[in-house]
């Protein structure tokens, strides 16, 4: 997980970003959009339990949203 230093430096670049995009720019958006990935993502890590075996439904859950994810990135059309 993100340690709370670099957690609030996340924090403070997304509000930087949504203070400074210009007519909601697709790049700002963008960026917005991967700084809020990540901190959400590193919140649902600090929540997971202890145990390694509570763990596994989370994981396989993860594991198969990333294959899905990856398989539709490589069989997505790109004009």
């Amino acid at each position: 997980s993100i340690p709370a230093i670099t957690f609030k430096a996340f924090q403070k670049a997304l509000n930087h970003l949504i203070e400074s995009s210009v007519n909601n720019a697709t790049k700002d958006k963008q960026r917005i959009a991967l700084v809020t990935d990540i901190i959400s993502f590193d919140r649902a890590r600090s929540t997971i339990p202890k145990s390694r075996w509570k763990r596994l439904p989370i994981t396989g859950k993860n594991l198969l949203l990333f294959v899905t994810t990856a398989i539709k990135d490589l069989t997505h059309r790109v004009d």
